[in-house]
Parts: structure tokens; C-alpha cells; sequence
């Protein structure tokens, strides 16, 4: 368990202290003659997204360790899936990283006096769209690996929580899936 907890608080960590940097890179803006607006808006863009990933975080945290709690830890296969899982969120938070900092070069390369914040916003979303995909995917599957994990439990067939802990985290891993193919328009060589 200790293990688990280390894993998630230090990749909500890492992203946490990524963002102050993000957030000095935008306020230097200010040399580019850009207004106050603007790079209040680019800052805000940047806390959705830090928002949005440290609840993603936690709940991959609440779901893994209520599956250990509830099912244990006993089986070859479960440590096999367990380090899979691992593995995966450490590699997430990387890829997190990753996006922030290229969504907020690529925008701020691009800003001038004149942008909107509906043009900020394009330019957000638009840019390094393939990273996006990369999330989605790897979401899916985390929450399909723990769906294994649960299912891999000694006691899944007696417990109801594991199986119903199991057909809602199919669910999710469904969602996400599902939700890469809004990426489909980069296979054609378009804009998502």
C-alpha cells in the first residue's frame, strides 16, 4: 500500500511543482507587450488542466487502493497487474508534463497583442493533439487493468463490491476508449 501511495503523490507532485513554472513562462508574456487578460486566461487554462489531472490522479489512487483493500494482494497475476498499473501512472504523469509544457510553448509562441481568448483557447486545444490521444489510451487501459485486478481477487465471485468495482471501471475504460475516437480526424491528417 505504502508503494501505491508513493506513486500517486509523486506524480500529483511532480505535476504541482511543474506548474509554477508554466505559470512564470506565461507572466514574462508581459515583455511581448501581451495584456494581462490574455495571460490571466493562459494561467487559467493551465490550472483546468492541472485541476482536471490531479482529480484524474486521485481517482486512479481511491479505485486501486479500494481494490487492494477490499480483494488483497496474493496472486503472481495481481503483482503482475499491480506493477502494470504502476508503471503506467508514472508514465502518464510524464506524459501530463509533457503536454503542458509544448501546449504552453506552442501558445506562447504564438500570441500576440491582438489574440482573442477564443484564439487562445484554439491554439490550446490544437496543438500536440497526438499527446492527447496518448492520455486517453493510457486511461483506458489503466482502468481496464484494474478491472483485471479486481477480477484476479480470490474473493471477486462472494464480493459484490469487487464485481460491481469491476463492471464500472470496464465502464471507464470504455469512456475513454470511446473518447479517443474524437482523434480521428489526425489519422486523415486534420485538426481534431
Amino acid at each position: 500500500m505504502g508503494l501505491i501511495d508513493g506513486v500517486y503523490a509523486i506524480a500529483m507532485t511532480l505535476i504541482a511543482i511543474e506548474l509554477p513554472e508554466l505559470i512564470i513562462s506565461l507572466v514574462s508574456l508581459r515583455e511581448k507587450n501581451i495584456g494581462a487578460e490574455l495571460i490571466s486566461i493562459l494561467i487559467g487554462y493551465e490550472f483546468i488542466a492541472y485541476t482536471i489531472t490531479f482529480l484524474m490522479l486521485y481517482e486512479l489512487w481511491t479505485v486501486h487502493k479500494s481494490i487492494l483493500k477490499i480483494g488483497g494482494l496474493k496472486q503472481k497475476i495481481q503483482s503482475l497487474l499491480n506493477s502494470l498499473i504502476l508503471s503506467l501512472t508514472s508514465l502518464g504523469t510524464g506524459n501530463i508534463v509533457l503536454i503542458l509544457n509544448e501546449k504552453t510553448k506552442a501558445v506562447t509562441s504564438q500570441i500576440n497583442p491582438k489574440s482573442t481568448g477564443i484564439e487562445l483557447l484554439h491554439d490550446w486545444v490544437s496543438n500536440h493533439e497526438a499527446l492527447g490521444l496518448v492520455t486517453m489510451l493510457m486511461l483506458a487501459l489503466m482502468f481496464f487493468l484494474m478491472s483485471l485486478l479486481c477480477c484476479s481477487c480470490d474473493s471477486h465471485d462472494e464480493s459484490q463490491d469487487l464485481q460491481l468495482l469491476t463492471r464500472l471501471l470496464r465502464i471507464r475504460s470504455s469512456y475513454f476508449l470511446g473518447s479517443s475516437l474524437f482523434w480521428i480526424p489526425l489519422a486523415f491528417g486534420r485538426p481534431v
